[in-house]
């Protein structure tokens, strides 16, 4: 995230993370379709996915200004982007916003968004935790 002079963050977080159980595609469509083309902190979206094909780049995409994109191996969760968790993965956001995925166990798979951890106390911790 961009400092200011005095080592300062220049925004409160370092990325917005929405997460939501199956069938709250809806909700996020709300909130995503309420911020601006230039959001200026990245967001990170995972979902429980299901088995059967799903199109969630599509939904989000007609309801928000924001390119909308699947998350990919070493690519960046950057800002004025919407990423996406892949189906049946883990993602994790590194401290530098780089992507690592992961395949979910067979046990989480059908509910990979239950592993998040409990919130961290220190700021480095928080910014690279598992999101999905």
């Amino acid at each position: 995230m961009p400092a200011s002079a005095t080592g300062e963050r220049a925004y409160p977080v370092d990325v917005v993370a929405i997460v939501a159980s199956a069938g709250g595609i809806a909700a996020a469509s709300r909130v995503l379709g309420q911020l601006p083309a230039a959001f200026p902190v990245p967001i990170v979206y995972a979902q429980h996915l299901g088995p059967r094909p799903s199109r969630p780049a599509a939904i989000l995409g007609r309801h928000t200004e924001l390119p909308v994109e699947w998350a990919a191996q070493g690519g960046l969760a950057a800002p004025v982007l919407v990423t996406l968790c892949p189906p049946r993965t883990r993602l994790n956001v590194r401290p530098d916003l780089s992507c690592a995925l992961h395949p979910a166990e067979r046990t989480a798979a059908e509910h990979p968004l239950d592993a998040l951890p409990p919130r961290s106390p220190t700021p480095s911790a928080r910014r690279c935790s598992p999101w999905c």
